[in-house]
């Protein structure tokens, strides 16, 4: 099972996150919205962050 499909299990199915769309402060999304800022988050980490994953390994920060 990959991580997303984890997160999605665990956003959908456990949480069941898509019933907050049912209140009024959130009628304005679905599971099209949390889908697409699950996909941009994960864009973003593998652009951004990945990359970094190897350079912070080899060269530690120090403080």
């Amino acid at each position: 099972m990959t991580h997303r499909a984890t997160v999605d299990f665990l956003l959908y199915d456990w949480l069941q996150a898509e019933s907050l769309c049912q209140r009024e402060r959130h009628a304005e999304h679905n599971r099209e919205t949390f889908t697409a800022v699950l996909d941009l988050s994960e864009k973003i980490a593998q652009e951004q962050f990945a990359p970094l994953n190897r350079l912070t390994d080899t060269h530690e920060p120090e403080f």
